[in-house]
């Protein structure tokens, strides 16, 4: 693998890591998200205006970029609560590891065909184990237990869910979109078109959300007055961590490698959590968030 590309992986996932730092930090909320999304729509106002405007989209691609901003919604939904609950450390590695286990699932459910070798199969059962590992300490089994069924875990479930829809409507509304655009339009800068309007549709559903849930509005108000250049910089680091993703998509072919090695933010969140947010540590998350990167690593082969 190049260097070039690993240092690329490396910087995106720690850009990822930083920007969920941010979320934890400020008011883990959907409203901070709101404010996140916003960001990357006032980014993408070329997008929208001139490179690739609303009169240009084809009618059959809007439902699937409607479905995605949707599932977009219910991942910064359960990413906000889930900070507000729990810890990053807990939170962020389920969240980014339990959409290997569902997507082959409803893949399989939905009969799209998907084949999984022996190695992918050995990888999703270390990814599963790790993330039972996770909220494990020594001599406090009771604590560990009770985990499972605290706020932090059902709403990375939800997180996960969220990724999980979104995943694989996107498989097809990139392909999609991809069929409509001119030959000569790289794969990236496709991405980046469909990438735009799922964030518009994220941001407006966001926006309704935040609206009609009344704490919701009490953390967006608190944002306005100190956390919206938090906000605002988290929105231009996600995009960011995306984008050298995309780019990378474009220089090398190694594109399992790049889902692989992505997951190093998984790692990386774990000890970001324990070392500079100073959240609990044990056994369970760093043994556990190491399986779960090395099932990964398996999965993406």
């Amino acid at each position: 693998m190049s260097v070039l590309l690993v240092i690329m992986i490396l910087i995106s996932s720690l850009l990822h890591v930083i920007w969920n730092m941010l979320g934890k930090k400020g008011t883990p909320s959907a409203a901070f998200f709101l404010g996140t999304s916003a960001t990357a729509v006032l980014v993408f106002l070329p997008v929208y205006t001139v490179l690739f405007p609303f009169s240009e989209v084809p009618g059959k691609l809007w439902l699937y970029m409607i479905a995605s901003g949707f599932f977009q919604t219910v991942y910064y939904i359960g990413l906000g609560t889930g900070y507000r609950s729990g810890e990053l450390s807990y939170v962020y590695p389920l969240a980014r590891a339990l959409p290997v286990l569902l997507i082959p699932l409803i893949s399989i459910m939905l009969r799209i065909g998907v084949i999984y070798s022996v190695v992918n199969g050995m990888g999703m059962v270390l990814v599963f184990s790790g993330c039972v590992l996770l909220p494990f300490e020594k001599g406090n089994m009771k604590r560990a237990l009770s985990m499972y069924l605290s706020g932090g875990f059902l709403f990375a479930v939800l997180a996960a869910a969220g990724t999980t829809g979104y995943t694989l409507v996107d498989s097809t509304g990139v392909r999609q979109l991809a069929e409509f655009l001119p030959y000569s339009t790289t794969s990236a800068l496709v991405s980046v078109f469909y990438l735009s309007y799922e964030m518009l549709f994220a941001f407006i559903f966001l926006l309704m959300y935040v609206g009609l849930v009344k704490k919701e509005k009490g953390y967006f108000l608190d944002i306005i007055r100190s956390n919206k250049f938090r906000a605002f910089v988290s929105g231009i680091i996600l995009l960011l961590a995306y984008g050298i993703i995309l780019v990378a998509y474009t220089m090398f072919e190694s594109v399992s490698y790049i889902a692989a090695f992505r997951q190093m933010s998984i790692p990386l969140g774990v000890i970001s959590g324990i070392v500079l947010l100073k959240e609990r540590q044990n056994y369970g998350k760093i043994v556990g968030s190491l399986i779960i990167f090395t099932g990964l690593v398996l999965v993406y082969v």
